[in-house]
């Protein structure tokens, strides 16, 4: 017969080995709430991995970077920061269908900046030479981007390139509306604070505040402006926006607007020879039809 100590022996064993067949039916089935419970410890690990992998990437060491982002989204698959770094290092190494694939579902997993996406997106396409897919994707950039001239002026040009002189017109405007002036770059720090601050709704409800009523006159006093302005006036961006555009206009016939917009290009780049090209081209066809200016 068994002594009492004894008993409490086998049951404490028999409970050991209970709780290790349980452990190992859970491993095989995996239930979500274990899952949940690992999650920490991966994410802090995965962290850890991303920090690596961003300093490789900021060194140019662009495979090492790649092994360490693929290690990350292993443990943390859904951690956007290392998918879109993951996308610009294959984009790097000249890995384009690769950067491709992994923009692409980027954008399907509702990033915080979707116009980044769709712009490097568009980037990619328009350097493989798939003009259509690159307008696509600069026309959502243009309209989701904090800053979107660029992205409004690549759509421009893609456009003028096929005749849509119109259209490229309409673009070039948009981007010359979206000029990096003072008031821009402090409106495009207010959409993008949004999103950082997506959390606080009190203080996103103040920033709609802003963005809706937002009169830059008002606190144009607080801030030194002269370097936007400087930007602004010598910017060989915005001198190639004016070109494009007033050669958009010449194609239309409307030759008054050609003038004025390659004037301005020519006035803010003087050695900009394909704008003084174009700027003579408008002249002669003025003089041509009597039109002074």
């Amino acid at each position: 017969m068994k002594s009492k100590e004894d008993k409490i022996i086998a049951f404490f064993l028999a409970g050991i080995w209970a709780f290790l067949l349980l452990f190992a039916l859970l491993t095989l089935i995996k239930p979500t709430w274990l899952e949940d419970i690992s999650k920490p410890g991966m994410n802090v690990e995965a962290a850890t991995k991303k920090r690596r992998a961003d300093n490789f990437l900021e060194k140019k060491e662009y495979v090492k970077a790649i092994m360490l982002y693929k290690e990350v989204l292993k443990l943390a698959p859904d951690m956007k920061g290392a998918v879109s770094n993951l996308a610009l290092a294959y984009y790097k190494t000249g890995e384009l269908s690769k950067a491709i694939i992994v923009y692409e579902d980027l954008a399907k997993r509702n990033p915080d900046f979707p116009g980044i996406v769709y712009y490097n997106l568009a980037e990619i396409y328009n350097k493989t030479g798939k003009k259509d897919k690159a307008l696509e994707y600069y026309l959502k950039a243009a309209d989701t981007m904090a800053f979107p001239a660029k992205a409004y002026r690549k759509a421009g040009k893609l456009l003028m390139d096929k005749h849509r002189w119109k259209e490229a017109s309409a673009n070039f405007l948009l981007a010359l509306k979206n000029n990096p002036t003072a008031e821009n770059r402090y409106r495009g720090m207010l959409k993008k604070s949004l999103v950082i601050f997506k959390e606080e709704k009190t203080l996103t409800d103040t920033i709609k505040a802003q963005l809706e009523n937002l009169d830059f006159r008002k606190i144009a006093h607080r801030y030194d402006s002269y370097m936007f302005d400087k930007e602004t006036a010598y910017s060989f961006d915005i001198a190639k926006t004016y070109n494009y555009l007033g050669y958009c206009y010449g194609m239309l016939g409307q030759l008054d607007d050609a003038f004025d917009n390659l004037k301005k290009a020519v006035e803010m780049v003087p050695d900009y020879t394909d704008a003084i090209n174009n700027l003579q081209a408008i002249k002669f066809l003025m003089e041509k039809k009597g039109i002074e200016k």
